[in-house]
């Protein structure tokens, strides 16, 4: 294994590249000079390695804490201040691009001697230049890596930024299969400088395109040739173009063609040839005009190099379709019961339009969530909360009145059930014995582990594999950590994992070809849909906007993808054409209006004729109640302030006590201020941005809360008026979290991706900052509130990959320790002594001492709610609460085609 950051592959020195050196030493004594010093908030430590361009040393940015690569230009390569402004302004755009496959540029500076470095994350792997000195490549990695380059290029080209230097080199293999483009800007900057030897090129000849040997001006199209030329090495092992100096490889160039790779490997599909030699045409008007046009291309030939399908999966015959006329809809209507509410047409792919039937199947007290309609249509399953535990319970579609609870033995929640492709079993997610995918019989008999972790589990179609998530799914706005999906074997309990970036809540296409899932993209936190291959690989994007979309699931004939949007003003369900081999969208999304505000979780029956669904009809009740801080206790009963239908969450009451901002969180995720008797209201944001965890200065002038209104999430405060909008933290490689005051209002904390809680001095300059240090194991703090006396910092711990640890702890500003208070528990706000914390857990609202750690209950939610969040009046004799009330139910939507023969 090697390091690597945004650099020309600096564990060996590109022997193409021209060779510059310093008038003032060669490279190994300004390495020396180097290694050691602080260069802004940078230390610099040991050299890495280095080529003509410059060299790379370890890093720390003493201002986050954090490990990176610092590459120091040669210094020829900035003497010249226009090719150096140039440059500048080029880094500033690359930096600004925000893509997976592109290195970010975190910074950037110059040292007293003039020297110009960038700050790159360092990264775990290879290059591919080193992997392709082992040899070829396989076809289908070969078609992944050149995907993920042109997916990287495509973002840089749409922005106008061309990189004229794609190579091997310049590309980075991450240990979890991540190919990342290094080095833009660089090779413009050569360009400006000059060549520095007669008869040099500069750049890479194997890799430049003819009209960039001829010194012509070049655009996106020049990327698209060295990507063809690069994607031809790695199918082949050895480049298109070949000759024993500069000017024989240019000769090649521009006046031959490459060995056909037909001739090469007769194995290659015919439409990758003809995308490789498209890619490497002479003639720029006849190649791709930028990589997002290669791109599409690409994809394509990835679904059609995937011939063979994963070990272990079944190849799935589409059962024949029964005609059911309407008046068979009119008897299965009849024979679930009475609650037909509406009917609904729309044309399907190839098909004609199916009517469509919601019939509601529950109607209890309280939520019914996560259904899974059995194979056959005949039963369904789902999770619901009994004396404050959740439990799976079974369900005859027709409309039984009394369903029967598979998991009454288990004092522990149990939810999230899924049937098995033949409806034997089920798997579902369990808290008994530590938590973990259980399966059990179709009747709740036989329980066993089958995992110790995991979340939303999905059948292979086979039925011999599940994939899971590594955090739950079941609210797009509350996502904790950053999830991993893995497969794993039922025989074997052998786990594998698809090494997605962000998964969630995973859905395994019906012929075992794809695996769809959602997760959080950037910029802004966006939830995204995608399909990855079953087997692993680049994941396809499916729905990637500024709505919520999650809850995907395949139609059983594999030709649409299910999901849930809040696209048009409420969450609802959608779906998409799709191609099920390639994960390929075919069309635009198409909504499918359900006879409620929210819905989502569908799950189809065998045929495609069924569909479950849960809806929810929650509301908000924002209530204050009387608190006695000496005897630690509630007095009276909770007054309502108001309630209503759209969610609210993470309120803070004003310093004089007459005045409460919290957010509402839909339509959008907006800061509203009321006064704390619920009237004379105002709405402080009304954007798209999502504004969250608003709190008081200690003056009450300002109000900091967090938002993504720049593109990324950072602090903000707002004037109470809703004036003054002004952007604190400035954080471009983060995002910022949860941000607080300090007492003295001097300062604010905040937490920052997963990598913890920082401090930043409002009177200085953001270099200002100062970083708190991981607890034992790694753990880090996700911060939530800063004591009274200003000595204590609360929250919640949680692991580097955003895994929370439950339960309440604080950081002493003192003595700089960790105190783990509670095992559960959520949410911490001090009392203004600092000595008392309020927190919550799901139907109950608790205090703890900080001291002895003695724990107290001081209310209890109602029946069918749970508390979502509480802050403290001033003087702390007032409590403010937010509960949510739990409603939902499940539905079934009928689809019956009529026009069938």
């Amino acid at each position: 294994m090697s390091m690597g950051s945004g650099i020309s592959n600096y564990e060996d020195p590109d022997p193409t590249q021209v060779e510059i050196r310093s008038p003032g030493g060669t490279p190994a004594a300004i390495g020396d000079r180097l290694t050691g010093r602080r260069v802004l908030h940078f230390q610099v430590a040991e050299l890495l390695g280095g080529g003509g361009m410059g060299m790379v040393f370890r890093g720390e940015d003493t201002r986050l804490g954090r490990t990176v690569a610092l590459k120091f230009l040669a210094p020829e390569l900035g003497r010249d201040p226009v090719a150096k402004a140039r440059f500048l302004t080029e880094a500033r755009a690359a930096s600004a691009l925000d893509h997976p496959n592109l290195c970010t540029v975190f910074d950037m500076g110059e040292t007293d001697e003039g020297l110009l470095f960038l700050a790159m994350p360092l990264y775990a792997g290879e290059s591919l230049e080193r992997r392709l000195a082992r040899g070829p490549l396989p076809l289908e990695e070969a078609l992944d890596l050149a995907t993920q380059t042109a997916r990287g290029l495509a973002k840089a080209h749409q922005h106008g930024i061309v990189h004229r230097d794609i190579k091997p080199a310049n590309l980075f293999l991450t240990e979890d299969g991540v190919a990342k483009v290094l080095d833009f800007g660089i090779a413009k900057l050569i360009g400006e400088a000059g060549p520095t030897r007669a008869g040099s090129f500069l750049g890479t000849p194997f890799y430049m395109a003819p009209e960039q040997t001829r010194g012509e001006q070049v655009d996106a199209r020049a990327d698209v040739w060295s990507l063809g030329a690069v994607l031809y090495q790695m199918l082949t092992g050895r480049r298109p173009f070949a000759g024993g100096s500069d000017v024989a490889v240019v000769h090649a160039v521009l006046h031959s063609e490459p060995e056909p790779l037909a001739h090469l490997l007769p194995e290659v599909p015919p439409e990758i040839e003809r995308i490789v030699a498209r890619m490497l045409s002479k003639d720029p008007e006849l190649r791709y005009a930028s990589a997002g046009e290669a791109l599409s291309d690409l994809r394509k030939a990835q679904g059609m190099a995937s011939v063979t399908l994963p070990p272990g999966t079944a190849t799935a015959v589409r059962p024949p379709r029964r005609h059911v006329g309407l008046a068979a809809a009119l008897v299965l209507a009849l024979a679930v019961g009475a609650g037909v509410v509406g009917l609904l047409a729309w044309r399907r792919s190839g098909e004609g339009p199916p009517t469509t039937q919601f019939t509601r199947l529950t109607e209890l007290p309280g939520e019914e969530t996560f259904p899974s309609l059995s194979p056959d249509g005949k039963f369904f399953v789902y999770t619901k909360s009994v004396d404050g535990e959740s439990d799976i319970f079974l369900q005859h579609l027709a409309g039984s009145s009394n369903p029967i609870n598979l998991t009454a033995g288990s004092r522990s929640n149990n939810t999230q059930p899924a049937y098995s492709p033949d409806g034997e079993q089920i798997a579902f997610r369990s808290e008994r014995e530590g938590g973990g995918i259980f399966l059990m019989g179709a009747t709740g008999e036989s329980v066993r582990r089958l995992t110790d972790f995991g979340f939303n589990p999905s059948w292979s179609p086979d039925g011999r594999e599940i994939v899971v998530g590594t955090e739950s799914a079941f609210d797009p706005s509350s996502r904790f950590s950053y999830s991993q999906i893995f497969r794993i074997k039922l025989a074997t309990q052998a786990r594998r994992s698809l090494n997605v970036q962000d998964g969630v809540q995973p859905s395994w296409s019906p012929h075992g070809w794809r695996i769809a899932f959602w997760g959080v993209t950037e910029p802004g936190a966006r939830r995204a849909i995608w399909t990855i291959p079953a087997e692993g690989g680049t994941p396809v994007p499916v729905v990637d906007d500024a709505y919520y979309n999650w809850s995907p699931v395949w139609s059983p004939d594999g030709n649409f993808l299910y999901f849930a949007s809040n696209r048009d003003g409420s969450m609802n369900l959608w779906r998409v054409p799709i191609a099920e081999r390639s994960g390929e969208v075919r069309g635009a999304a198409q909504p499918i209006k359900t006879p409620a505000t929210w819905s989502a979780l569908a799950n189809f029956s065998r045929d495609g004729r069924l569909l479950v669904y849960a809806s929810n009809d929650n509301h908000s009740v924002v209530e204050q109640v009387a608190f006695d801080p000496k005897r630690g206790q509630t007095t009276g009963e909770p007054a309502l302030v108001f309630q209503g239908a759209r969610s609210v969450g993470a309120c803070s009451v004003s310093p004089d006590g007459q005045w409460l901002v919290f957010r509402q969180g839909s339509p959008q995720e907006d800061l509203v201020l009321t006064r704390i008797n619920g009237k004379e209201r105002l709405q402080l944001t009304n954007d798209p941005a999502r504004d969250r965890a608003p709190h008081w200065s200690p003056d009450g002038r300002r109000i900091l809360f967090y938002s993504n209104r720049s593109g990324k999430y950072e602090a903000w405060t707002i004037r109470p008026d809703g004036s003054g909008l002004t952007q604190v933290t400035n954080l471009p490689a983060h995002d910022v979290f949860s941000s607080v005051w300090s007492p003295d209002g001097r300062y604010i904390a905040f937490s920052y991706d997963t990598q913890g809680t920082a401090i930043l001095d409002l009177r200085s300059s953001a270099s200002s900052l100062r970083v708190l240090p991981p607890a034992e194991g790694g753990l880090v703090l996700a911060l939530r509130s800063w004591s009274g006396n200003g000595r204590l910092l609360a929250g919640e711990l949680q692991h580097r990959d955003g895994l929370p640890i439950p339960g309440i702890a604080v950081w002493s500003l003192e003595d700089h320790t960790y105190q783990r208070l509670t095992q559960t528990g959520h949410d911490p706000v001090f009392l203004s002594g600092g000595r008392q914390l309020l927190f919550i857990e799901p139907h109950a609202l608790r205090l703890v001492d900080v001291a002895s750690r003695e724990l107290r209950t001081l209310l209890f939610a109602p029946p069918h709610s749970s508390y979502v969040e509480a802050c403290v009046g001033p003087r702390d004799n007032t409590l403010v609460t937010v509960r949510t009330t739990e409603e939902g139910d499940i539905w079934l939507l009928s689809m019956v085609d009529t026009q069938r023969p």
